[in-house]
């Protein structure tokens, strides 16, 4: 009995040691970020100017909550606006999907910022991208109308 206890230690040997030389690849694989974007915002409406004799007050029908709805990549500082294409989009049946690769430039890491875009409102929330963030890619669903307006999802590497 002892003798094929060893001979099957033996044998997961090997397997045990491929397990552990490729556990380095796969957490290489695994995303930085997922969904970098806080999925939703509240966010306080002000009137600047009302019209006389107009008044405002909160629609009930409408969420006062303000979900993603995009993302805008930038290359360096935000308030530039420069705003990088993506290099794909393709078209599924369910949505699109678009990714942005994120280069260094003359062995320097370029400044790279994320804007999240909101329903019903003109406020973007940024942030600068961590160093090590080579790729975003983004899927953006449908929404009821066969329009962009569902859900966003982000996973950034």
């Amino acid at each position: 009995m002892p003798k094929s206890t060893s001979c099957s230690r033996s044998a997961r040997l090997p397997l045990l040691l491929g397990v552990l030389l490729l556990a380095p690849a796969a957490w290489a694989a695994r995303p930085i970020n997922n969904t970098p974007c806080p999925p939703v915002m509240q966010i306080s409406q002000t009137p600047l100017a009302t019209p006389p004799g107009w008044s405002l007050m909160a629609d009930p029908r409408r969420d006062a909550n303000h979900h993603l709805q995009a993302v805008t990549f930038f290359s360096g500082d935000p308030q530039d606006m420069a705003a990088l294409s993506p290099d794909i989009e393709k078209r599924t049946p369910k949505g699109y999907s678009s990714t942005w690769r994120f280069q260094q430039h003359g062995g320097q890491q370029q400044d790279y910022w994320i804007g999240c875009s909101y329903t019903d409102t003109n406020l973007i929330a940024v942030r600068k991208l961590a160093d090590n963030i080579s790729q975003c890619d983004m899927t953006q669903y449908l929404s009821d109308r066969k329009r962009p307006g569902g859900s966003v999802d982000i996973v950034c590497y």
